[in-house]
């Protein structure tokens, strides 16, 4: 009889509501990351890439101002996070990995835990309002958000932990939480180092090193404007030429420019077609080349072209980046704001260059051959060609 009363009692049991202070939401990614946001302080980003919060300039801009959380698993699956306004159990603490700290400053009196599906941008795909068991209350104000990741896989670890831990503490100002470069990894191996993941826009600009392992390439008229480095050149093509060159995917071709002396080493890295709709060919800008001779059947002879020297003065840097966003906000074709931003967050000579080359509407041609000198004599070219236009 007793079985039978705790049997009928366990039926009528309703699990209370989850607390402001703790909530466990069981959420998968195919992103292998986890974002912490609340929509309406990230609503001027609607407009950007998807995955915009992997490129270290917008994350670092976000994080900074207490408007993102986020940390990477290292895998795509289920898991388990737990958010609470109080600690870590003591035994989540035993099996605690990974950790990083982050600012966040909660407005609205909620917070949303996303896998990027529901994150403001170009490619949004869900609304959080369908999400209501990913929303986490709190009083508005400064915050210290702490992610742990637990180690289930270590010995002993009990079967009913969460993979990560989430505490939320209120802080007096969130200026003294250090940032970091990039979203955190904090998968949960228990021997991981917690550590910036990698950016999108590591390396952008920046020359890079290609061998094709020949001096003699087939070669291709560029008939477009996105033969920088760093860009991505498509060519429509036939049905017959699509077969040819989806055989050759990873292989290079020399993309060369009239009456000029400079080519483009690219790689092939995509194909499509459709039947009446036509198709394309896509390729990687990798570096340039100097052209030596073009063969009757349109085989290229090049030289590879060493990389100049990339040195400028700041001084030098500032005065050009400034002439550069001049010349974008009041060209025809208007630059996305998150280009800009980009641009504004670049450092190096090189890079910056690099993008005023991508951006400005100059004769591809005349792109290329600026291309392939240093940063000083860049932007001596750049500079003459935005003052005294052809």
């Amino acid at each position: 009889m007793r079985k039978l009363i705790h049997a009928i009692a366990s039926l009528l049991f309703v699990a209370p509501p989850a607390t402001a202070a703790d909530r466990t939401v069981e959420i998968g990614t195919d992103v292998a990351g986890f974002l912490i946001f609340h929509p309406d302080d990230l609503a001027h980003r609607a407009a950007d890439p998807i995955a915009w919060y992997a490129y270290s300039f917008a994350y670092r801009k976000e994080s900074a101002a207490g408007r993102l959380v986020g940390f990477g698993t290292g895998s795509d699956g289920g898991f388990l996070i737990r958010l609470t306004m109080g600690q870590p159990t003591a035994t989540e603490v035993k099996f605690a990995g990974a950790h990083w700290s982050y600012p966040l400053i909660v407005r609205h009196g909620q917070v949303y835990l996303d896998n990027t599906d529901g994150l403001p941008g170009e490619e949004k795909m869900d609304d959080p309002a369908d999400f209501p068991d990913r929303w986490f209350s709190l009083p508005n104000g400064s915050y210290r958000v702490d992610v742990r990741a637990i180690a289930r896989s270590r010995p002993g670890a009990p079967k009913n932990l969460p993979d990560y831990v989430v505490s939320f503490s209120p802080v007096a100002d969130i200026a003294g939480i250090a940032i970091a470069e990039n979203l955190p990894d904090l998968r949960q191996a228990p021997d991981w180092q917690a550590k910036p993941g990698g950016s999108q826009d590591a390396g952008f600009g920046l020359w890079q090193s290609a061998e094709p392992g020949t001096r003699s390439l087939p070669g291709l008229a560029a008939a477009g404007d996105d033969v920088v480095p760093g860009q991505t050149y498509r060519l429509e093509t036939t049905e017959a030429d699509y077969e040819s060159y989806r055989e050759a995917m990873g292989a290079f071709r020399v993309l060369t420019f009239a009456h000029q002396p400079v080519g483009v080493l690219a790689r092939i890295n995509g194909a499509s077609f459709m039947p009446k709709r036509g198709g394309w060919i896509e390729f990687s800008p990798e570096t340039p080349v100097m052209v030596k001779a073009t063969s009757a059947d349109g085989q290229v002879a090049f030289d590879l072209i060493v990389r100049p020297d990339m040195q400028a003065d700041t001084a030098e840097v500032e005065t050009f980046r400034a002439l550069i966003v001049k010349a974008i906000r009041t060209a025809q074709e208007k630059t996305s704001a998150f280009e800009e931003e980009r641009f504004v967050a670049l450092d190096e000579p090189e890079a910056v260059t690099s993008w005023a080359l991508m951006h400005l509407s100059l004769p591809a041609s005349m792109k290329i051959d600026i291309y392939r000198h240093g940063a000083r004599e860049r932007i001596r070219l750049i500079t003459e060609a935005i003052k005294n236009p052809r």
